[in-house]
């Protein structure tokens, strides 16, 4: 992805909470963890509908987030942030969006893979 190509995909990061305390300091340990991600492997979404992939992301910070579609580059971010719930967006999708969707995470301890396919139904 050129750096003055702007990306289709959108990271927005925020808290999550368990009894009403953040669970962002026990959460930034260790090596890369994907939690509370949906089980399903593919997604449909109507044509103009806006997809999204919710993920909790645990893990040692800095962190650094980053998608592929298709194998090819479409997003990067890195955060040495305490945020844990990772939401990934895609607005008004079109059949260009079709395909895989890889996310890796990544920090100094290690790296995890995780993959959902997108379809676009009419």
């Amino acid at each position: 992805m050129a750096s003055n190509e702007p990306s289709d995909v959108y990271f927005d990061w925020s808290d999550s909470y368990g009894g009403g305390i953040s669970d962002a300091a026990k959460s930034c340990k260790g090596m890369p963890k994907i939690t509370q991600c949906r089980n399903e492997e593919t997604d449909r979404v109507k044509r103009w509908d806006d997809w999204t992939w919710i993920l909790r992301i645990k893990g040692q910070r800095p962190i650094t987030v980053t998608i592929y579609h298709d194998g090819e580059l479409k997003g990067e971010e890195t955060t040495d942030g305490e945020m844990t719930m990772l939401q990934l967006t895609i607005e008004s999708v079109t059949r260009k969006y079709r395909g895989v969707y890889t996310l890796e995470v990544e920090n100094d301890l290690g790296m995890v893979e995780i993959w959902r396919e997108l379809k676009v139904v009419r």
